[in-house]
């Protein structure tokens, strides 16, 4: 958002600003002061130019190159941060799924196993349910299986729901395949947190940085905005400020999504039915409930947590400064 904000301030602030200054004219031949007015622009940026720039052509050169140069800036900036964000928003995301996951684990198992024709009933175990499956197949009048698999039955969901009694065959399948699929969720689960590491190690420098300078900006810039008259300049600089506010509650609004994210896999992984489960499985969510206590953080160096607490905190101490300030 700074970056919107600088393109706004450097590109558009001088053509808002822009007007007509006074310019007092005085004259040997006349008997009074004359005063005249001239239609005065700003550069973006007040820079040294080995030319003059008041006068045309050397403003038109000096407003096009800067403009150019503050765009590319101002381009860059907002590629960084939309990077940034993107790259939190599918890593919370990815949490969001592991919790579902997790949750809804015993229906997954039992779906994947419907979709691969695993989950049937071998011949010889087939109880009173069979036969009325058979019964209602036969009333239905569903062609009948094809030779290969007539001692093969699919279980039907209806099945699962009815809570119809399991031969110890099949419960050994489950079994097997709830390993296989709670393995697959801690990897994933690691993965993330890898991710999510090497995103704050990585990041943790820039936001410091950022933090600090955008700190010093709503600083200066809403001192200096309560020193000057309610005009044109005024609204450019509220314009940044804006967006200077906006860009640290946006990081710290999507660090806060991630902790919260990552925080509920505990939650999620609690809520499954871990207690129908065979005691490897249980050992394996025990393990996956005491890591998710510890939610992953993206951290701005030694300047605190990237969460909400850190944009009150960082609000609060701008606050007091400019009152100071003041």
């Amino acid at each position: 958002m700074i970056g919107i904000g600088f393109i706004f301030y450097t590109d558009l602030g001088p053509i808002i600003t822009a007007g007509y200054e006074e310019v007092e004219n005085t004259s040997n031949s006349s008997l009074s002061n004359q005063t005249s007015y001239l239609y005065k622009m700003r550069l973006p940026v007040e820079t040294w130019f080995p030319f003059d720039t008041s006068q045309s052509p050397g403003f038109e050169i000096a407003y096009f190159s800067l403009t150019v140069m503050c765009q590319i800036e101002g381009v860059n900036m907002i590629a960084t941060d939309v990077m940034f964000i993107t790259i939190i928003i599918y890593i919370t995301g990815q949490f969001e799924l592991l919790s579902d996951a997790l949750t809804n684990m015993s229906n997954n198992v039992k779906l994947r196993m419907m979709e691969e024709g695993r989950l049937y009933y071998e011949e010889g175990t087939k109880g009173a349910a069979h036969q009325q499956d058979v019964e209602e197949t036969a009333a239905d009048e569903t062609p009948p299986p094809s030779p290969q698999t007539d001692h093969l039955e699919l279980i039907s969901k209806e099945k699962w729901e009815q809570s119809i009694e399991i031969p110890s065959n099949l419960k050994t399948n489950i079994f097997r395949e709830e390993e296989i699929y709670i393995m697959e969720c801690i990897r994933h689960h690691q993965s993330l947190i890898e991710s999510s590491r090497r995103l704050s190690e990585l990041w943790k420098t820039i936001f410091f940085v950022q933090c600090i300078t955008a700190s010093i900006l709503i600083c200066f810039i809403g001192f200096e905005a309560m020193m000057v008259p309610l005009d044109s300049t005024f609204v450019t600089m509220m314009i940044f400020l804006t967006c200077c506010v906006f860009q640290l509650a946006l990081y710290c609004m999507f660090g806060s999504n991630l902790m919260t994210q990552s925080e509920e896999v505990h939650n999620a992984a609690y809520n499954s039915d871990w207690y129908g489960y065979s005691d490897s499985v249980k050992i394996s969510i025990k393990m996956i409930i005491m890591r998710a206590q510890r939610p992953m953080q993206i951290t701005a160096g030694k300047f605190g947590t990237v969460s909400w607490p850190l944009f009150a905190s960082v609000s609060k101490t701008i606050q007091t400064s400019i009152k100071i300030f003041k």
